[in-house]
């Protein structure tokens, strides 16, 4: 059971929705010098409020840590007109 509170409404998360046990952050690439560390790992456990229903994760992780080499680009897109 859980020991957090929804972000929303503030009641205790005590349903469980998927336990995907431990998960490195998405897209943190090492580099070949991090490569013989130990790399973090982050539990992925999300619960739903039996109160007003949103999915959340218990634990998160400060967004400086995840976009600050996030290896992600928006689609480029071309516009046409036509004469």
């Amino acid at each position: 059971m859980s020991k957090s509170s929804c972000r929303f409404c503030g009641n205790p998360l005590t349903h469980s929705f998927a336990d995907l046990g431990m998960s490195p952050l998405a897209n943190s690439f090492l580099s070949s010098e991090q490569l013989r560390n130990m790399e973090r790992f982050y539990p992925l456990h999300a619960y739903v409020c039996s109160t007003c229903y949103p999915v959340q994760l218990e634990e998160l992780e400060a967004p400086e840590h995840i976009f600050s080499d996030y290896a992600y680009f928006t689609p480029k897109w071309q516009l046409t007109v036509f004469p």
